[in-house]
């Protein structure tokens, strides 16, 4: 049965009141389940439930994320999953800034009830509305926000009772263990649309602190985002795996929505006490540029993974060239640098760099001989192979030939 214009435009103006009121999604999910006789979940576009209503048997709550599979037979039409069993439901997509923002989802909606697809299509437009209000909000609020934020990370507030204050005003127990990570987008130009990208991304990770129970104390500035990754109440959890589970959960969504974007990251150190929580900012940055430059064993790089590089990162990169090939000079025979290389990068060990170079280790052992005379170096001397950890460091670091 389809919908009159005069029941239309009723609900509609119902709506609006619930809107005006302040009731937000929840008012219109109950508004529209109550008319349309069904379950009904409003979910944001990363699959957090907004609202919720209507359900008996199974509950749906506010802040949960929803498991949805594609209905095959029919594209407006998505399955809910929960652990013992499945609901079809009509999709309809609400919009913010010409861009999806969520879903209302009329469960056990039959493709042939236009009335009461009309209904959730109406109720779509008000959930876009209600989406436009709130980013308003927090627009606002985030400018303030982030102006606290900027200052912590740049070390211009000095105070621990100052900084522990502001941040409880958001809701933040700052007087605990933290530490920083950050994400630049490669090859970001200051152009509208990185310029949306990044503010998608910064939608992106906040979405990631919540699915792991982490205060999303966020910030953007041009291509690099910010976080301060709380630590202090997961206990049953290693600090580096929370981390890497906050990384790895924002790089997978992100590449969902850029595929062809690559996102870089790197991690500073955990502090307990606020006032260095900029130090921990900064050996993030450090750690990121190191990761581009140097190959670790890592994907995420840890500033404190980066031993004796993080050290010459610091130096006069000039001095370092020289260094470099003070060591190396007289190894003109580039298989025999690329030997050396190896066996410094295997520890010094026989079997393993024979292994990797393909040689016999008869074979390899006469090519160390033949560096050992050339360099006039004994390989087995300690300081010997401190100094080629170092020059070969210097060689990744700097990208030396």
């Amino acid at each position: 049965m389809k919908l009159s214009g005069e029941e239309l435009l009723a609900f509609q103006e119902k709506l609006a009141v619930i809107v005006n009121n302040g009731q937000s999604f929840q008012g219109l999910a109950d508004v529209l389940s109550t008319a349309a006789g069904k379950p009904v979940v409003i979910a944001n576009s990363f699959r957090r439930v907004l609202a919720a209503s209507g359900f008996d048997r199974v509950s749906v709550a506010a802040g949960g994320l929803l498991t949805l599979s594609k209905d095959t037979g029919n594209p407006e039409y998505i399955r809910v999953v929960s652990d013992r069993e499945s609901w079809p439901d009509r999709n309809i997509p609400f919009e913010g800034k010409n861009k999806l923002k969520g879903y209302v989802l009329i469960i056990g909606a039959d493709e042939e009830e236009t009335r009461i697809v009309t209904l959730g299509k109406a109720v779509a437009v008000f959930c876009s509305l209600e989406w436009s209000r709130l980013e308003s909000i927090k627009e606002m609020e985030r400018k303030h926000r982030d102006s606290f934020i900027f200052d912590l990370l740049y070390n211009n507030l000095d105070s621990k009772e100052t900084i522990v204050a502001w941040g409880e005003l958001w809701g933040w127990i700052l007087n605990q263990t933290h530490a920083v990570a950050v994400f630049t987008l490669e090859d970001y130009h200051h152009t509208i649309l990185d310029r949306e990208m990044m503010q998608q991304l910064f939608l992106i990770a906040e979405e990631a602190f919540q699915q792991n129970e982490l205060p999303p104390i966020l910030t953007i500035k041009r291509g690099e985002l910010a976080g301060i990754i709380s630590l202090a109440d997961h206990r049953k959890k290693s600090s580096r795996t929370i981390i890497r589970k906050v990384i790895s959960d924002f790089t997978q969504m992100a590449a969902n929505y850029y595929p062809k974007r690559k996102i870089r990251v790197g991690v500073g150190r955990r502090y307990k006490n606020p006032t260095e929580i900029f130090r921990s900012y900064q050996e993030a940055k450090v750690a990121l540029e190191l990761g581009k430059l140097i190959k670790t064993r890592q994907e995420t790089p840890f500033f404190s993974d980066l031993g004796i590089a993080r050290l010459l990162f610091s130096h006069d990169w000039q001095e370092l060239r020289e260094y470099y090939w003070e060591i190396v000079r007289e190894l003109r025979e580039p298989e025999l640098k690329e030997t050396l290389e190896i066996y410094v990068s295997h520890g010094c060990d026989l079997k393993a760099t024979a292994q990797a170079l393909y040689l016999h280790p008869n074979s390899l052992r006469y090519r160390l001989k033949k560096i050992e005379d050339t360099l006039e170096r004994d390989l087995e001397d300690l300081d010997t192979r401190v100094d080629l950890v170092v020059a070969f460091t210097i060689k990744r670091l700097l990208e030396l030939d």
